[in-house]
């Protein structure tokens, strides 16, 4: 790895100027625009505009840690380089590129102006100017293309059917910028192994009338993949959804709107007693982490499993500790949107659904902090939690937007706060609880389902990650397939929030995505057993 780097990193003019001018832009009231400019043409004199140059941020082995890296990088660079993040191959390593074309010194200002903006917040990594040569595009399968989304369902029913394990957590339904869309198994390999796959799926796909070939990936918007599927069958099918608890409720949470039929599990205890040993497990499982070195002496972690078929707390570990929230306030945002508009304060427009699925989806912040102003600022959304829903926000502390740039510290939530709400919002007691579940169900990299290898496909995931340079977390409702047909719902929630700022976040943020993975894993191996999953 270490020569292949070298090769990339010396595409670059000195990294040691390229940072002076980074530093410079990031504070542009030190320098004037033509300064600047001039600057770059000295350090680039000997460069060509005949040729063209891309912004690369991170090379990797595995590709996971970039296919992670790119979803933060365009969370914080916003929807306009977004569309253009790809990720590359050269020789063993996979690259994250914001595929621009650009002329060198264009490309330069730009990249440099990333970079300040990605130090600013803890990405080590930074950006620097590439020239676009040298590396390879990726490919996927593609199994049909055209306008209706309904009928490109109905072909990923009958691709998962026939390919099954094969193309398993990986077949989407992707949005082209044509307003089509097409349906895609998310391989990531070069062009001739991809073609073979393609000509084997089409085989075996024959009798469906439907035909296989291969494409570039090109960064789509997912809209419905494999979660998506399960999650509209619990949704869609009173048959479909959870079995009745078997303890009467204690204390349930009030309820405005008409719960969802056939769901009525019992409530979070509130002094969890754990009936199982899953909680030892967990707590054997972090001490192991710690000795094989995946958990730092200044991080602390906080879990929370509750089994809705059953009514039990199976897991509580540092539960009422309040712990920073990153990006999993974002749904309590959009409880305050859709309190306001149960209480006719606000019209549920076009405008400001586009910005919850941005929110939510693609966790982006300039649309988190529009959709807080409607609301009114922290302080007003601090107090619809606290006065309406005081019963679940017990731990959770709403006090500033999200910080120009993301880093955002000071917001508080607790684990039994996370599993109260996903509790309440899993059985229909919350304003719009259909339309946030929607949200969070949109396709999307998790780490209770994505890369959890014991979790298998077709298992439905809501859920909303969060991700700084001190904390990495998860909250998620899993819809779990019983070998009887009928859907198994638990939630999970993971916290590991650190107690300084990771010296090189991508690496820090996939490590510990990582722990919170293995621990989905042993979760799911758990309810498996308890309710034969399978």
């Amino acid at each position: 790895m270490g020569k292949e780097l070298e090769s990339i990193v010396t595409l670059n003019q000195s990294r040691r100027d390229f940072l002076r001018l980074g530093a410079a832009l990031a504070s542009s009231a030190i320098l004037e625009p033509a300064v600047l400019l001039e600057a770059f043409a000295q350090v680039g004199t000997q460069q060509t505009n005949s040729q063209r140059w891309d912004i690369s941020y991170l090379w990797d082995s595995d590709i996971d840690v970039v296919l992670d890296y790119k979803g933060l990088v365009g969370e914080l660079l916003g929807p306009s380089v977004e569309r253009d993040l790809r990720v590359v191959r050269r020789g063993k390593l996979f690259g994250l590129i914001y595929d621009r074309n650009g002329d060198f010194i264009s490309s330069r200002r730009v990249a440099a102006v990333h970079d300040g903006i990605l130090r600013a917040n803890d990405f080590d990594d930074g950006a620097v100017t590439i020239r676009d040569e040298g590396y390879n595009a990726l490919f996927n399968v593609s199994y049909g293309l055209g306008p209706n989304l309904n009928e490109l369902k109905r072909r990923y029913s009958l691709v998962q059917a026939r390919l099954g394990p094969e193309v398993g957590k990986n077949l989407f339904i992707e949005e082209t910028d044509s307003d089509n869309y097409v349906l895609v198994y998310r391989r990531r390999g070069d062009i001739d192994s991809t073609r073979e796959v393609a000509e084997r799926h089409t085989r075996i796909l024959r009798s469906t009338g439907i035909f296989a070939s291969y494409t570039r990936e090109q960064n789509n918007e997912v809209v419905y993949g494999s979660s998506s599927k399960a999650n509209e069958d619990v949704e869609g099918s009173p048959g479909n959804t959870v079995k009745p608890p078997k303890r009467k409720p204690e204390s349930p949470p009030e309820k405005k709107p008409k719960p969802i039929p056939g769901r009525k599990p019992a409530p979070p205890r509130e002094v969890p007693q754990p009936t199982s040993n899953l909680e030892s497990r967990i707590e054997s499982q972090m001490e192991k982490e710690r000795k094989n070195g995946r958990l730092a002496s200044d991080e602390r972690t906080a879990w929370s499993v509750y089994d809705f078929t059953t009514g039990d707390k199976l897991v509580s570990v540092n539960e009422d500790a309040p712990m920073q929230c990153a990006s999993m306030m974002k749904p309590f945002v959009a409880l305050g949107i859709q309190y306001l508009v149960r209480e006719r304060k606000l019209s549920y427009t076009r405008e400001i659904q586009k910005d919850m699925g941005r929110m939510i989806q693609k966790s982006n912040n300039a649309a988190t902090n529009r959709l807080i102003a409607r609301i009114g600022g922290p302080r007003a959304l601090q107090k619809i939690l606290k006065t309406k829903y005081g019963d679940i926000f017990q731990q959770t502390s709403i006090v500033e937007s999200i910080p120009r740039g993301g880093a955002t510290y000071r917001n508080k939530a607790s684990a039994h706060d996370y599993g109260r709400f996903l509790y309440a919002l899993f059985n229909g007691d919350l304003p719009g609880s259909a339309e946030i579940r929607r949200l969070m169900g949109l396709p999307g990299r998790d780490r209770v389902y994505t890369g959890a290898v014991e979790v298998p496909s077709g298992t439905g995931v809501i859920n909303k990650t969060g991700s700084t340079a001190r904390l990495c977390g998860d909250m998620a409702i899993l819809y779990a397939k019983g070998k009887d047909g009928k859907a198994y719902a638990y939630t999970l929630v993971g916290i590991i929030e650190k107690g300084r700022r990771a010296s090189n976040y991508s690496s820090w943020i996939n490590s510990k995505g990582n722990v919170i993975r293995r621990a989905s894993n042993t979760v799911y191996d758990f309810m498996q057993r308890r309710h034969n999953l399978i």
